[in-house]
């Protein structure tokens, strides 16, 4: 019984991971419940330590204890402590229960999958308005309804390699119609990345593609499907930066600004404002040439109930968001270009659309394109605030000031937040104080928290596994691709949801490694 309801536990834990945070809370409860029913406690806590890669892990949680002595900020602390405490579970209970098969993991995996797949569809019921929904898609990634977008995206590579690789066992075993199935909805993985913009999914998947086509190289016996799969790799890649760099030049070129006429008035008589000097430009329309600024203060005040010297859903201001909307029409600044406006579109610039060709959402390309123009805004001395990108960047300068002055013990496991608040005042960032967050990179963040000792202790347990069987295990060797290249970006283990499908899966191979113990037998 107690093997069932641990099994229970583990297939629960799966199917929630992409749709229910509180069912992953739920399983995790039945996990514990499914273990205290087995009994032979001491057997079984001698199994968990013979299971190297699973103790480092939970020593992972240790860390975090010691580095609460220097912390300042307890409400803070408590709260990361508890939301962490599957660092410390997840690895001890799947490792030390000896009741479930190798059978039995293969279909907590394939349950995921099917799960997965459910999401993706309700999200795309949620983007055709077939299904309910609270508020107005304005972005592609609110279709994501129960977790975020990226940890759908991540998700996501993580099914399709998986199903690839059933799909090359089915093959093999001559099953054709069910490889062709597993091959057809990994199919649909990938349409679904692009129909959500999911620039992440999509580079952490060619990343972890190249990763997992070494892994084939040196293994005797798939040398050649090694590079096969390589070389499709390096002419995608190669492919995509030749196209990344022509639609850079397309959206950011030089302008002869000798032909603009500085006489020249508005409808109105009113005379333009030009900065010769400002580069910034908007599918490459200069941003800051033809302005009337009464007039648009007047006009767009008359169309909306958002003030023009107010801001706009993303916390940029309006005034800014809309020279760039009417640049990207190609539109003087004016009364004449803002009465031309829909009211659909002024909806959109009070959502912070910025550039009328970002309203097709669904669409990488467009999403590939707002990345570019955001870039060259920053260059040029734009505001960070809005985009996830540039204001990573702003993330991580300001997270390296913090590691460096705390190099060696780190702030402490509670005072990262605070920390953070304290630096960004002291560099005066352009971020507005709604998006001054933390590092959005794992490892800065465990290195500002724990201090170069903990940051190494943390690369020791990534690596590992790879001295043991799982290293040869091309399952584990595609989620360990995923998750380490997640927290580059990510603070990956510092929400519930995060650290859940992180270490659960992380386990779940810990687990699967267990049955190729020497002392087992196969």
């Amino acid at each position: 019984m107690s093997s069932l309801i641990f099994f229970i536990g583990m297939l629960l834990m799966a199917a929630s991971i992409p749709l229910s945070v509180f069912g992953m809370s739920v399983s995790q409860f039945i996990l514990i419940g499914g273990w205290l029913l087995e009994g032979a406690y001491k057997q079984r806590i001698n199994q968990f330590v013979q299971n190297k890669p699973a103790v480092l892990w939970c020593g992972l949680y240790l860390i975090h204890l010691i580095a609460a002595l220097w912390s300042s900020d307890t409400d803070y602390l408590l709260k990361d402590l508890r939301i962490k405490l599957p660092l410390l579970f997840l690895p001890f209970l799947l490792t030390s229960f000896p009741g479930i098969s190798k059978k039995q993991i293969i279909v907590v995996l394939k349950v995921f999958i099917a799960s997965v797949a459910i999401s993706t569809l309700i999200s795309t019921g949620v983007w055709l308005d077939l299904l309910p929904h609270q508020n107005q898609i304005t972005d592609i990634r609110e279709i994501s309804v129960f977790i975020s977008h990226i940890r759908l995206s991540l998700c996501i590579v993580f099914s399709l390699f998986l199903l690839i690789w059933f799909a090359i066992i089915d093959f093999k075993n001559g099953k054709r119609v069910s490889t062709a199935i597993k091959l057809l909805l990994a199919t649909w993985f990938i349409i679904f990345l692009f129909i959500m913009e999911s620039m992440t999914g999509v580079i952490v998947l060619l990343i972890s593609g190249f990763i997992l086509a070494i892994r084939l190289i040196l293994k005797r016996k798939t040398k050649t499907a090694g590079f096969s799969i390589l070389v499709i790799l390096i002419i995608l890649v190669t492919s995509t930066g030749v196209y990344i760099k022509k639609l850079s030049n397309e959206l950011y070129r030089p302008f002869d600004y000798s032909a603009i006429n500085p006489d020249e008035k508005t409808s109105l008589g009113n005379t333009y404002y030009h900065c010769f000097d400002c580069k910034a430009q908007e599918n490459g329309t200069p941003v800051y040439i033809y302005i009337s600024e009464a007039e648009l203060d007047s006009a767009w005040n008359s169309r909306s109930k958002i003030s023009y010297y107010s801001r706009d859903s993303e916390g940029n201001e309006i005034k800014y968001t809309l020279l760039r909307y009417l640049a990207s029409k190609g539109l003087k600044k004016d009364a004449e270009a803002v009465a031309s406006l829909s009211n659909k579109e002024i909806h959109s610039i009070e959502n912070g659309l910025a550039n009328w060709k970002y309203k097709n959402i669904g669409n990488l390309n467009v999403r590939l394109q707002k990345t570019i123009m955001e870039y060259f805004l920053y260059r040029q001395g734009g505001n960070p605030t809005g985009s996830s990108l540039l204001q990573r960047l702003e993330y991580w300068k300001t997270g390296l000031h913090i590691f460096k002055d705390h190099l060696f013990f780190g702030v402490g496991t509670g005072d990262v937040k605070i920390t953070f608040d304290k630096y960004y005042d002291q560099m005066n960032s352009p971020l507005s104080l709604r998006w001054r967050l933390r590092a959005h990179n794992q490892y800065l963040t465990f290195g500002i928290a724990f201090g170069i000792f903990g940051l190494i202790y943390f690369f020791w347990i990534l690596i590992y596994p790879f001295f043991t069987k799982l290293g040869s295990f091309l399952p584990f060797v595609a989620f360990w691709s995923i998750f380490t290249l997640s927290m580059l970006t990510e603070d990956t283990l510092e929400t519930q949801a995060g650290v859940s499908f992180s270490v659960y899966f992380m386990s779940l191979f810990f687990m699967y490694l267990y049955h190729h113990s020497p002392s087992r037998n196969h």
